[in-house]
């Protein structure tokens, strides 16, 4: 039983026989059998693989011969180092030093690679940012307008801020055109950076386009802002530099503040409202955020400010303007409209008409408060309440009166013509004529073609309409300016003393409301440039509807040019000549001047003349005596 037969062999044909000794055959099954409980556990699995790999390791200590790290592993968790031989014992031992040394190498592989990928990929993302940052730094720099919102935006979004902020510092320094510096300056303060005095310093090259990016960037440090503004402002001391400062003080509004907006438009005291005019001129160019504005001005107590806001909004063009900010301005217009300041008062209801807002969403009262500059009669035409100054080289020796803020219309001077039921003075003569037709089309246009007497006689049927007395009778008869026969002599008219009713202006009350307390040679200021916006002159071929131009800081409509107003005055040496003022639509703008001496013969009538309505108290009207 020591040998045992194997399977037979073929070598060259012939079979072969052989043995092999029992003790090689059963020796693994044995230890098969005798290991099989213990290969049933991890613990035991893990003690066979250690005495193997100890009896392996103390043949040959090689590291191939040591466990793996799993096994490694494996062993330490589930053996008891105790009961380790010693053997075994060193060979753990070598084994833990050899994974250690290993592991340690393959994690500082692991990081020197991660790091080098890291490093290479930043790199390559740096260069592409760095790509993306020029490409949107060169479109900056030749950019302006809105689309310098939508680059710095596009800058904003980028991941290295840092990088942006270091290019757009580095390319501003270098930067040498106007244009291009001024777009970098404006991203740079939404970067947190703000030169603010050189921006400030370039609002008089700034293009239009570019003024709502100016505001953007002033606001993204208000104090700072501010101080360069009003530092600029403080400069601005001679009348070349009006519109320097209007722009200074537009740039402030847009940015929240209203001192020196208010400063800007001030008309009481001042002689000259040249930065006003400017002020309003230019706001219809910046693009400030109506709803911010509305904020900003809601309460202000100043009507100077409140009239010229007015004033800028209906110079914007309605295609400009928003359904929702249209909604917003017409809120707060009656509020407005029902404050006691005459300049307020035109001034909303102007922007009112421009914007075509509904007229009932204006409180439109009759009534007379003691603290109201403005008054409107039964017939709607609103009266201004014209207070005369101590300095005599602005205001002469009057007495305080009441001017309508607009011409007579049309339309008003027709329903006197056509008044059968009236008894007093009324035209012998016609007033139709196709030029008047055509130059007053509409019933809003101012009433034409009357004659002195003509208008002596609309004010007193109108104080008979609203039960005063006539302020104007008849003394007799005299002959006409020219000298010629008897049969043309003219009425002689006379101011009744005790009436309380409509009147002319005298031409000293004339000028010093058209001047609205200015000494420049139009209300608005001296720069002829800007007259139109409140002048209706030659070239015109045709009178505007009243009360269409701008008012004056009074809320005098039409003193300058439309047609010409007749005055209460002798003009020249003959009593039959009477002052007219103010120019018309016919007239060049010299002729519009407050100061030009104009006249002609009571009876003259043209298409280029009319009348406006003074009035010396809006108290309750008496009943009037007989005209008789």
């Amino acid at each position: 039983r020591l040998i045992t037969p194997t399977d037979d062999t073929e070598l060259n044909g012939d079979r072969l026989c052989s043995s092999q000794l029992a003790h090689d055959y059963l020796v693994p099954s044995l230890r098969d059998w005798l290991t099989q409980k213990q290969r049933e556990t991890k613990r035991g699995r893990a003690e066979l693989k250690l005495a193997e790999r100890a009896v392996t390791w103390n043949l040959n200590q090689e590291n191939k011969q040591l466990p793996t790290i799993l096994e490694w592993v494996q062993i330490r968790r589930w053996t008891e180092k105790h009961r380790w031989t010693s053997s075994e014992q060193s060979l753990m031992k070598t084994a833990g030093r050899v994974h250690l040394r290993n592991a340690s190498m393959f994690v500082i592989a692991t990081i020197l690679i991660t790091g080098l990928v890291g490093f290479m990929f930043q790199q390559q993302s740096l260069r592409s940012q760095r790509e993306k940052i020029n490409v949107a730094l060169d479109s900056l720099q030749r950019t302006s307008g809105p689309a310098v919102s939508v680059t710095i935006e596009k800058l904003q979004e980028m991941k290295q801020p840092v990088l942006v902020l270091k290019d757009l510092k580095s390319r501003y320094a270098e930067a040498s055109g106007t244009l291009e510096k001024l777009s970098l300056a404006v991203a740079l303060a939404h970067f947190g950076w703000l030169d603010a005095d050189y921006l400030v310093s370039q609002i008089d090259l700034i293009e239009d386009r570019d003024l709502g990016n100016l505001v953007s960037a002033l606001s993204k440090d208000p104090i700072k802002g501010l101080d360069a503004l009003r530092s600029a402002a403080d400069d601005c001391k001679t009348p070349d530099l009006q519109h320097r400062k209007a722009r200074l003080a537009l740039a402030a509004l847009g940015i929240g503040d209203t001192t020196l907006p208010i400063d800007a438009v001030e008309f009481e005291g001042e002689t000259d409202h040249g930065v006003r005019s400017w002020f309003i001129d230019e706001f219809p160019r910046w693009e400030i955020y109506i709803g911010g504005l509305i904020k900003t001005v809601y309460d202000t107590q100043s009507p100077a400010l409140r009239s010229a806001v007015c004033l800028g909004l209906g110079r914007m063009p309605l295609t400009r303007v928003s359904t929702e900010d249209r909604n917003r301005v017409a809120e707060f217009l009656p509020r407005w409209y029902l404050l006691p300041d005459s300049s307020t008062h035109s001034a909303v209801a102007w922007l009112q008409r421009q914007w075509e807002i509904p007229a009932d969403s204006l409180l439109n009262t009759a009534q007379q408060t003691k603290d109201r500059d403005w008054y409107v009669n039964s017939q709607g035409v609103t009266f201004v309440n014209i207070k005369p100054r101590d300095d005599t080289d602005i205001s002469p020796a009057l007495m305080p009166f009441w001017l309508a803020n607009r011409e007579v219309t049309r339309g008003e001077f027709e329903a006197f013509i056509n008044d059968l039921d009236y008894s007093g003075q009324k035209p012998s003569e016609p007033l139709e004529s196709s030029r008047a037709e055509f130059v007053s089309p509409t019933l809003g246009h101012p009433a034409v073609n009357v004659s002195w007497y003509h208008a002596l006689m609309y004010c007193n049927w109108l104080s008979v309409q609203e039960g005063r007395k006539p302020f104007y009778r008849i003394l007799g008869k005299e002959k006409n300016a020219d000298d010629e026969p008897p049969e043309d002599q003219v009425d002689t008219w006379e101011i009744d003393s005790t009436s309380n009713g409509y009147r002319l202006p005298s031409e000293a009350e004339w000028k010093y409301a058209c001047s609205a307390g200015t000494l420049t040679d139009w209300s608005h200021g001296s720069d002829e440039s800007l007259l139109g916006a409140y002048c209706q002159m030659y070239p015109s071929k045709a009178p505007s509807v009243c009360g269409n131009k701008l008012p004056n800081a009074w809320g005098l409509h039409d003193m300058h040019g439309n047609v010409l107003e007749w005055c209460w005055d002798i003009y020249g040496q003959k009593s039959q000549r009477r002052v007219y003022k103010g120019g018309s639509w016919a007239l060049k703008a010299q002729a519009c001047r407050a100061e030009h001496p104009d006249g002609a013969n009571a009876s003259n009538r043209t298409s280029s003349q009319g009348l406006r309505l003074a009035l010396n108290s809006p108290s309750d009207p008496q009943s009037p005596k007989s005209v008789e």
